[in-house]
């Protein structure tokens, strides 16, 4: 016996540019509708990106929406420290229980604080899928 379980997923980048020190919504997940009302929603997000010469920290928020104005699903205002001026991969691992609601989206955004150059987003995927 087999089980379906309802996702989303892309790897179509949205904004593959982080301007100096704005949030940017650069991963979103097309929309889907979980099975259950509080069905608990698992989030996996993958990306890869180079850093300019100057930037203080990073802060990844994971949003259910597409927008920056979109309420967050991680922790807000985490400060991450990356490499200056390289290429890395980065994981994040969520679950989220959204609630009653209809159909729903998936948004990862970055901020790059401090930073005087604009930070590359060169590949990236993001995958939801109800449980």
């Amino acid at each position: 016996m087999g089980v379906r379980f309802p996702f989303a997923a892309t790897s179509a980048i949205v904004n593959n540019t982080v301007l100096t020190s704005t949030e940017t919504v650069v991963l979103s997940t097309p929309q889907f509708s979980p099975p259950l009302d509080n069905a608990a929603v698992l989030i996996m997000v993958m990306w890869s990106m180079v850093t300019p010469g100057t930037v203080t920290n990073y802060n990844y928020n994971l949003r259910r929406g597409n927008l920056v104005t979109s309420p967050l699903v991680n922790v807000g205002n985490q400060v991450i420290v990356e490499p200056l001026s390289s290429r890395f991969l980065r994981m994040l691992m969520f679950v989220d229980t959204p609630g009653a609601l209809g159909p729903v989206q998936y948004s990862l955004s970055i901020v790059g604080n401090g930073a005087t150059g604009n930070t590359l987003l060169d590949y990236g995927t993001i995958v939801a899928m109800a449980l």
